[in-house]
C-alpha cells in the first residue's frame, strides 16, 4: 500500500522541515499546496522532494480538500506544517501499510505552547483523524477543518503522539487568535447570527472557567492560565467582529 502525504502551507519555512523529515520513510509522495507564501516554503518543500502546488486560501477545509484531490494514491495522511510524527506514531503508521484493515485511524495529539507540552485543558487529550482512505472519508468544516468517516464504526487507533508545536509565544497567539477570530466571525455572519449578552459576557466567562477550572488547566501552570485567558478573549473578539460586520453590512458571499 502506497501512501500520500497532503501538507497546506503559508510562510512555513520554520516549521515545514521538521514536518517533512518526520515523514521520511512511510511517504511515497508529499503533496504541499501553498496559498501564497512569501518566504522559502517553497523551496525547502521542493529540496526534499514534495509536490508544490500553488492555490489561493478560502478555508483551511476546502484547502485540504483540494490537496486530497491532488494525490496519487488513495491512502492519505494529513499533517499541518506545525507539527511532527513521533518515532512511535511512525512505527504505527509503518504497521498499518503493511496490513490497512480501517477506513481512517485517529492519533493523539499533544501540543508544544511557549515550549511546554500541555497536559491538560482543551488542547488535551486531542484525537484527531490524519490517516485515511479518501475513498471513505470526506473533509468537513472550514475553520476546525476535520475528516469525517462515511462508516464511524470501521475506524482504528494509532500508538504514538502527533507532536503539534503551536505557539513559541503569547505574542504569535495573539496574531492568530485573531486571524481565527474573524475567520469565525464570516461563518457566523454567512448563518446569520446576531450577538448579544450571552456572547459577550457569558460564553468567554465559561470557556475561561471550563479550560482553567472544569478541564485542569491551572495543572500546567502558567502556561494553563495564559491558554485560557487568551482563549476566552479570542471568543470575545470574535463575537465583536461579528457585530462590525452587522454594523457595517458586509457582504456574507465574501471569502473568509
Amino acid at each position: 500500500m502506497q501512501l500520500s502525504v497532503i501538507i497546506i502551507t503559508f510562510n512555513e519555512e520554520n516549521n515545514i522541515q521538521r514536518c517533512l523529515n518526520s515523514v521520511r520513510g512511510i511517504a511515497d509522495e508529499v503533496v504541499v499546496v501553498d496559498s501564497g507564501s512569501k518566504d522559502n516554503t517553497k523551496t525547502v518543500c521542493r529540496q526534499m522532494a514534495a509536490k508544490v502546488y500553488d492555490h489561493p486560501f478560502r478555508s483551511y477545509g476546502l484547502q485540504k480538500e483540494f490537496a486530497t484531490r491532488l494525490t496519487a494514491f488513495d491512502h492519505i495522511l494529513s499533517l499541518d506544517a506545525d507539527e511532527e510524527l513521533s518515532e512511535e506514531l511512525r512505527d504505527s503508521i509503518s504497521r498499518v501499510k503493511l496490513h490497512w484493515e480501517k477506513d481512517c485511524y485517529s492519533c493523539h495529539r499533544i501540543t508544544n505552547f511557549c515550549g511546554q507540552w500541555i497536559l491538560h485543558g482543551e488542547w488535551f487529550p486531542d484525537k484527531v483523524i490524519r490517516l485515511f482512505d479518501r475513498r471513505k472519508a470526506k473533509w468537513i468544516g472550514n475553520i476546525h477543518e476535520k475528516i469525517v468517516p462515511y462508516d464511524r464504526h470501521n475506524m482504528g487507533d494509532l500508538r504514538g503522539e502527533l507532536l503539534h508545536y503551536s505557539y513559541h509565544s503569547l505574542n504569535h497567539f495573539r496574531i492568530k487568535s485573531e486571524k481565527y477570530a474573524a475567520m469565525s466571525a464570516r461563518e457566523l455572519y454567512r448563518q446569520g447570527v446576531y450577538p448579544g449578552f450571552y456572547h459577550f459576557y457569558i460564553k468567554p466567562a465559561y470557556r475561561f472557567l471550563s479550560a482553567f477550572l472544569l478541564r485542569r488547566g491551572f495543572m500546567d501552570g502558567n502556561a494553563g492560565y495564559h491558554i485560557a485567558r487568551l482563549t476566552a478573549d479570542r471568543v470575545y473578539m470574535k463575537y465583536e467582529k461579528l457585530k462590525q460586520m452587522h454594523e457595517q453590512k458586509e457582504d456574507p458571499s465574501a471569502d473568509i
